[in-house]
């Protein structure tokens, strides 16, 4: 199995079970973490950082990409309204700076 394919299903397990997960990618790449490395709390948040290939932890950009695969897959396990249109709204306003 790829990291990735480990790292979804691990995402896709925890926005099943942390409703505010599938809203806040904060909470859901701190509960990610300790999914992979159930001690990562332990650890200063610059070791973690610094060490995250050494640990095989995903970057935060890899967990919030494979979680918008999760979510178009699994519309069940979508962020709430509120959450789905700003990212709507952010999405269109990226695509209208980088269009130009």
């Amino acid at each position: 199995m790829a990291k990735n394919d480990k790292y979804t299903e691990i995402i896709k397990e925890v926005l099943i079970k942390n409703y505010d997960a599938r809203s806040n990618d904060k909470l859901l790449y701190m509960l990610t973490l300790e999914e992979i490395h159930p001690c990562i709390t332990e650890r200063s948040f610059i070791s973690i950082f610094m060490d995250l290939d050494e640990l095989g932890l995903p970057n935060y950009d890899t967990v919030t990409i494979l979680r918008r695969l999760v979510q178009a897959k699994n519309p069940e396990l979508k962020a709430n309204e509120r959450v789905r249109d700003w990212r709507t709204a952010k999405e269109e306003k990226c695509r209208k700076e980088f269009k130009a």
